[in-house]
């Protein structure tokens, strides 16, 4: 993360995305300054993110405020449909 932050400072790049994968193996503590630090920033920074309920008040504001995609089981599944069932015929 410390390396695509400089990449997104250093150079034109106009964007970075981050999945959910990579905020799962960082202690919650972290998350959220990393969270308030990407609030910061100019630039665009995109992130998955499973589940704020275990975030700080502030970063779970920080994103509730910039949201732009929220999806969900039960039809709220980007195309109405999760990817893993089978379409029945």
């Amino acid at each position: 993360m410390v390396f695509d932050q400089a990449c997104l400072d250093l150079t034109r790049l106009p964007f970075f995305v981050h999945d959910s994968l990579l905020f799962s193996n960082i202690e919650i503590d972290r998350r959220n300054r990393i969270v308030e630090m990407y609030a910061q920033e100019t630039k665009q920074i995109f992130i998955s993110i499973d589940s704020i309920e275990v975030l700080s008040e502030k970063a779970q504001e920080i994103i509730r405020e910039n949201t732009v995609l929220t999806l969900e089981c039960g039809g709220k599944e980007l195309f109405g449909r999760s990817w893993n069932e089978q379409a029945t015929k």
